[in-house]
């Protein structure tokens, strides 16, 4: 039991760091109202001494009640000599957003999405001070604070018009953690039912010739088998974890989102790639040979989950996290370091590593000083992993082979086996992520899979990804012409087509019908979306 109650912590914490959702990062307690401000005295100091900001907080689950009662944000105030009066927006969209940027009156801090239209006009109409200007006036020792000498550069490239620093945005993976391993790089890709390949002798798994030579023995073995090779959402090209995109990147593919990276470094349409044609008459021939069913292409999730721990596959293709399940169910999963074909080098790209949802000054902000004082610590150490693990000493400590794992302690350790809610109940760790923080998540999710050696397995494979963050951003906006063609490109001709072609009755069909869609793709204006990221690409 004990065991169960670990895999189900440590799955919750997974599907967090993956999905990067809402309650990863602000501990999902469902508040959506204005929090309570302790009485506060002239010049904004409250009876204790605290200074008080007022905060807009765009996610709906920013955890404003728990404010103040827990460790870790009573350990916070005490460092900065500061609190909050939170305003939690009450639904998962911009429209409280713009309706506070048109109204003009602005909260002294904004934790908003870093791309949105609001937050681009905010800056350029100078309703902001940036980070950057605010150090500078009050606070000039922070900007050689190693945290910004070490990511500088990618924080001045945030936006195209402007190389201040404006912002720190959560979830920004401190390079750092890059550089030294901590963050699990996570590219998806192969895993496989260990039990069925005892069965056939364990052959060689390392290229996509191998792949087809064990799902033939596998079959030989078992004709039962319904799945013997399980694709996660194949037609959703364009997605990292598409399991035809990682069939592509096997074979050689340089694909990012609906591009590729030529050799030159331009961008095409993955479609142009002779290696996505020979990707998908590869899948059509595990179609023909039997080793893909029908219902990969045309399942939902709901039931692709179903097969997943089902008895019917052999390898399966998608993110590496979906095969905590299975593993919980029949201990004998084995996670398959990526597939290459001979003198492949599998490109994994990793996005999101420089974060959304981003805290913001307001040019309205009541003190300047403090607010220098409240940003200047929010990236340092302390509080990166007070934020990620609760109190040092107390909550965690740092462990694992080369001494950068966070590692639950103690009481802390012990809740763990209850689970995840009531780790943060007891901590206050992870609700108040508001800057960075990603590096430390790693390091968390290595430390709470440190006591289980097949979790560290599966961490060590998938963290095999590149980072990608210089090809992020690159679409046309959704209403331009550009925009709105690449919408009908990919939802109404690409997506459509992959299913047809996996399925055509032989290769020559096959082939036929590759060539239809990227006529399709030309005629609704492919080069021009192309050209798009390309200029996009070099701004």
């Amino acid at each position: 039991m004990k065991r169960m109650k670990l895999i189900a912590t440590v799955l919750a914490f997974m599907m967090l760091f993956v999905l990067l959702a809402a309650c990863a990062e602000t501990g999902n307690d469902g508040d959506t109202t204005q929090s309570p401000a302790p009485e506060t005295t002239e010049g904004g100091e409250s009876a204790e001494g605290l200074v008080t900001l007022t905060a807009f907080m765009n996610s709906p689950a920013w955890s404003a009640s728990t404010w103040g009662s827990d460790p870790v944000s009573q350990r916070m105030m005490e460092m900065t000599g500061v609190t909050f009066t939170f305003e939690v927006n009450a639904e998962d969209t911009e429209t409280r957003l713009n309706l506070i940027v048109a109204g003009g009156d602005l909260p002294d801090l904004l934790h908003i999405p870093r791309e949105s239209l609001a937050t681009r006009t905010m800056i350029q109409d100078e309703m902001l001070i940036s980070w950057e200007a605010l150090f500078n006036d009050y606070l000039p020792d922070a900007m050689q604070t190693s945290f910004i000498q070490r990511n500088e550069e990618i924080l001045r490239g945030l936006y195209e018009f402007t190389d201040e620093i404006w912002t720190v945005p959560n979830n920004f993976v401190d390079r750092r953690y890059i550089d030294n391993g901590t963050y699990i790089m996570q590219t998806p890709g192969y895993y496989a039912r260990g039990t069925m390949l005892d069965a056939i002798g364990n052959p060689t798994l390392v290229t996509l010739d191998d792949l087809e030579n064990v799902l033939r023995l596998a079959v030989e073995n078992d004709p039962s088998l319904t799945d013997p090779l399980f694709l996660w959402n194949p037609v959703n090209i364009g997605w990292d974890a598409n399991g035809i995109t990682i069939l592509y990147r096997s074979m050689g593919g340089r694909a990012v989102q609906n591009f590729f990276i030529q050799a030159d470094g331009s961008l095409s349409h993955i479609a142009r790639d002779p290696l996505f044609r020979d990707t998908l008459m590869f899948v059509n021939r595990m179609f023909n040979e039997g080793f893909i069913s029908h219902n990969t292409f045309t399942d939902g999730t709901a039931e692709q989950e179903a097969v997943n721990v089902s008895d019917n596959w052999v390898v399966a293709v998608g993110h590496y996290w979906r095969s905590i399940v299975p593993q919980d169910i029949f201990e004998d999963i084995v996670p398959v370091p990526h597939l290459a074909q001979p003198g492949v080098d599998y490109f994994g790209p990793v996005m999101n590593l420089n974060g959304d949802n981003s805290l913001f000054v307001s040019a309205t902000n009541s003190n300047l000083e403090a607010t220098a004082r409240l940003l200047d610590a929010m990236i340092s150490d302390e509080w990166q992993g007070l934020a990620s693990g609760g109190i040092y000493g107390e909550h965690w400590e740092w462990g694992g082979p080369t001494n950068n794992w966070l590692i639950p302690i103690g009481e802390a350790a012990e809740i763990l086996d209850i689970g995840f809610g009531e780790w943060m109940e007891l901590t206050g760790a992870f609700r108040y992520l508001f800057t960075a923080n990603q590096g430390l998540d790693s390091a968390l999710a290595w430390g709470m899979a440190s006591a289980d050696p097949w979790r560290v397995e599966l961490f060590n494979t998938q963290n095999a990804g590149i980072d990608a963050t210089r090809w992020e951003n690159l679409d046309p906006p959704a209403e331009t012409l550009e925009g709105a063609n690449l919408a009908r490109i990919t939802d109404d001709i690409l997506h459509p087509f992959v299913a047809r072609i996996a399925m055509a009755s032989n290769e020559q069909a096959a082939q036929a019908l590759f060539d239809e869609m990227l006529a399709d793709m030309e005629a609704q204006g492919l080069a021009d979306i192309e050209a798009v990221w390309n200029v996009n690409l070099n701004r």
